[in-house]
């Protein structure tokens, strides 16, 4: 009676034939409505999907599920924890961040702004005025020469510089292109007879793509038109158009991005790695000034300049140096000014009681469909966070730790680890040499639990003494230089002794190591697994309500995360976390072709709904998400093995386990936001995160009768590993 290798036609296979035919239970019938043969994301989750509403001061989330619905509850906590249980310089800096700041505030601040670029145009210190901003980590990302201290990929236990591209302001870079519309790929129909039909699939293929341009245009406009109310309102001088400007500075540097040095760049974007010493960099990327940069960002002149950086892109490099040096175009004309100022402007606005509304109509309601402004009390929490993260995590630990739900989660994470092991033994495609490193590496893993081992410090008193309780946006420039030259200059520069906060300034979120978030990450250089305590909730885990409820959620979140350590990204990281190639070339062809098969179905999938979808952005998370359904299957195969469970209450156990891994991707999505969730989440619709790796999971056909013709049917029952 062994379970573990579903493809064996056990018993429980067999079993699940004899159902099918009608021996035992019922089948399903009725194929044209919602079944689990046509849609089991929505047989299961329709009536949720139909009543769910939102409380009124819920109305930011875009998208409702229990993730975002269970960062809501933590947001109220630590809230409650301000209020409650923290020392006055956290209650006044939070307070600061929760009251707007006045116009003359921020005028003050742009001036001063502007007053850095100028002095440095007048000293033609191109260097100097980069590291300025990169000192500032809300203007660091969308600096054209963004600098970060990372783990260095090559030798994951130090910390190197790293000099890489910017975040730009629109999510998708086809909005940049010319002329070019957003799919990536259309439909082929290529039927042998030219039928009417071909003729209308023509036409409504060439409607949407009208469509689609006719939105980018309308993006565009918009975006343009944003970046001019920004300097109105504020009363910047080069107001007149601004929004061009930006827009034209944007369009270089995805230009530049295309820009490609055959010696050291890869064509392959994840596995570009050069490291460089001051004299390569300079010599190979167009006169950049290590030293002069790295001076006025803040590291010692004498003895603390790194010797090395990570360079990501040479090509890059070379070419937005160039340009930004360049007489006629450079760092000094008016069309980089309007974006020098625009990167500032755009984040101290959303601190102004009025002209938040700029931001919020364009970022937020238009571009991501976000139907009302995040409320202050919750906007104010991410600084406040940032700067106090060890008292936070050390008090919500506090109040919410829970040893029992811990220890439970660890025990079922090892059984999901087996059956990894399991999984990877059992392959047959893989040589041996790549199943080696597999099972050192799954081996190898670590699975943190709650919060980080070891904390950085809070805000020391000598800063918080000067926090102003009327200016939160000078708070948190204090903050963020304090963060940039005493933890990634001095503590983090060849070792990091910590683990930090951080924030993405863009969307508003959280996106580090902090204890309160609700998610869970695989990191490639530490080979970790990281569960957060804002994530033990009992949407994701609940012992009391047994096995098939807890795979469906703690189990398959572990699982997933496993998953991307021997997929995609993560498979170009060894077990000590080096980047390091430990796949043959014939493994690698093969895996190839299997990915071009996950990737047509998934695109396949949403095409059936009307959805055009490049598969490609998501293919990471969609192996991940399929490895993990795969695991907690076996995991649960075994289970029942153990108990030697009989083959109807098992058949009754995987309905259920199947059934709570479709209620826990339950999601609820606005219309309008559906597009930017195409375009900018890495996570295809939770609708096709539930019905795809179901769809290649043999044991789930066999039980629900999926057949050829089946909008749950494919060609491929393949779980790739």
């Amino acid at each position: 009676f062994y379970l573990l290798c579903i493809m064996n036609r056990g018993p429980l296979l067999k079993y699940a034939e004899l159902r099918r035919k009608g021996v035992c239970g019922s089948g399903f019938s009725n194929r044209n409505k919602i079944n689990p043969a046509t849609d089991f994301y929505s047989h299961v989750n329709r009536d949720w999907i139909r009543t769910t509403t939102l409380a009124s001061r819920q109305a930011y989330i875009v998208q409702i599920d229990d993730f975002r619905l269970a960062q809501d509850r933590v947001y109220d906590q630590l809230v409650d924890l301000v209020e409650t249980a923290s020392p006055k310089a956290v209650k006044t800096l939070y307070q600061s961040l929760k009251t707007p700041i006045s116009g003359s505030a921020v005028s003050a601040h742009l001036q001063e702004h502007a007053r850095v670029l100028d002095a440095c145009i007048a000293e033609d210190n191109l260097w100097k005025f980069l590291a300025y901003l990169n000192a500032n980590e809300l203007t660091r990302y969308a600096c054209p020469i963004s600098w970060d201290v990372l783990p260095d990929e090559q030798n994951s236990r130090a910390f190197i510089s790293h000099l890489t591209y910017p975040e730009l302001s629109l999510y998708d870079y086809r909005y940049y292109l010319r002329d070019t519309p957003f799919r990536a790929k259309t439909a082929k129909v290529a039927p042998k007879k030219r039928t009417r039909s071909r003729f209308r699939r023509r036409s409504a293929t060439a409607s949407t793509i009208k469509k689609e341009m006719d939105y980018k245009h309308v993006v565009l406009h918009k975006f343009e038109s944003y970046v001019d109310k920004i300097f109105s309102a504020t009363g910047m001088s080069s107001g007149t158009g601004a929004g061009k400007n930006v827009l034209n500075v944007e369009r270089l540097i995805i230009e530049k991005l295309a820009c490609f040095n055959g010696r050291y760049d890869s064509e392959n974007d994840d596995t570009e790695y050069v490291k460089f010493t001051h004299a390569e960099l300079e010599t190979h990327c167009a006169g950049f000034d290590w030293r002069e940069f790295a001076t006025c960002l803040g590291y010692s002149p004498d003895a603390q300049i790194p010797r090395r950086v990570v360079c990501s892109s040479v090509g890059y490099m070379k070419c937005i140096v160039d340009t930004l040096k360049s007489e006629l175009h450079g760092w000094k004309s008016p069309k980089w000014r309007s974006y020098w100022m625009y990167i500032y402007a755009r984040h101290i606005i959303q601190y102004h009681a009025e002209w938040r509304s700029i931001h919020f109509e364009f970022c937020c309601k238009f571009l991501r469909g976000q139907t009302a402004p995040m409320p202050q009390r919750i906007f104010a929490l991410f600084g406040t966070t940032l700067a106090y993260d060890t008292h936070f995590a050390t008090e919500y630990k506090r109040r919410h730790f829970n040893q029992g739900v811990h220890d439970y989660t660890r025990e079922l994470a090892g059984r999901i680890f087996s059956a990894a092991k399991d999984m990877v033994r059992e392959n047959s495609w893989v040589s041996d040499g790549t199943r080696e490193e597999a099972l050192r590496k799954i081996a190898s893993l670590r699975l943190d639990l709650g919060m980080p081992d070891k904390l950085g410090p809070d805000v020391p008193p000598r800063v918080s003494a000067a926090f102003d309780a009327r200016d939160g946006w000078a708070n948190l420039m204090a903050i963020s230089a304090w963060r940039t030259r005493e933890l990634f200059i001095r503590r983090y520069e060849g070792a990091a002794v910590f683990n930090t906060p951080a924030i993405d300034w863009n969307q508003m979120k959280f996106v580090g190591s902090q204890a309160y978030v609700v998610n869970a990450y695989y990191t490639e250089n530490t080979n970790s697994i990281y569960v957060p305590m804002g994530y033990f909730q009992t949407e994701f885990v609940d012992a009391a309500k047994g096995v098939e409820y807890n795979l469906a959620r703690i189990g398959y979140t572990i699982g997933h995360e496993l998953g991307h350590s021997i997929h995609v990204y993560g498979r170009m990281f060894d077990h000590t976390g080096n980047m390091r190639s430990w796949w043959s070339r014939r493994d690698s062809a093969i895996y190839n072709r299997k990915l071009a098969d996950v990737e047509r179905q998934y695109e396949h999938a949403a095409r059936r709904d009307g959805i055009a979808f490049d598969a490609k952005m998501t293919l990471s998370e969609d192996l991940a998400d399929i490895t993990g359904l795969k695991l907690c299957e076996m995991v649960l195969a075994a289970h029942h093995e153990r108990e030697k469970t009989l083959a109807p209450l098992q058949i009754l156990s995987f309905e259920r386990f199947y059934t709570e891994f479709a209620n826990q991707h339950r999601q609820k999505i606005y219309r309008r936001s559906i597009f930017a969730q195409l375009k900018s989440n890495p996570h295809p619709l939770d609708k096709y995160r539930t019905n795809v790796p179901l769809s290649r999971m043999p044991l789930f056909n066999k039980i629900y009768n999926i057949k050829p013709g089946d909008a749950m049917h494919w060609h491929s029952d393949d779980a790739v590993w």
